[in-house]
């Protein structure tokens, strides 16, 4: 449902998962994306908050959770949370370049280019 574009479908989906699977970290992570692209933000951020509790590994929720704050303006928060996907996994290449987002925002324009460089160093 997701990649069809269906996400309020897709959300419905992931609440009858986590119905009968709370503890799934991979199943939060998935709900808090939807909501994300929803548009619902905070409801996200619990979702995120949900997966990186029931597994403090789970990169990809670190990173959703970054985009969340990031876009929410809340920078240095997104940058925690894109400091640990990264030192989770140093090849995540989007956390990296999203990490590269935050400190170009907040002026830090070198630390900036470090991590675009080692994004674009992970794609090729």
């Amino acid at each position: 449902m997701y990649h069809l574009k269906k996400h309020a479908e897709a959300l419905y989906c992931y609440g009858k998962v986590l119905q009968i699977n709370p503890d799934s970290a991979d199943a939060w992570n998935l709900q808090g994306i939807c909501l994300s692209d929803l548009g619902k933000y905070e409801e996200a951020l619990e979702s995120f908050d949900e997966a990186t509790v029931l597994d403090p590994a789970h990169a990809p929720a670190w990173n959703f959770k970054g985009v969340c704050f990031f876009t929410l303006g809340r920078l240095e928060m997104a940058l925690d949370c894109f400091d640990k996907a990264t030192k989770l996994n140093s090849e995540f290449a989007v956390a990296w370049h999203n990490k590269g987002g935050v400190l170009a925002k907040i002026g830090k324009k070198k630390e900036a280019e470090k991590c675009y460089e080692k994004s674009k160093s992970l794609r090729q």
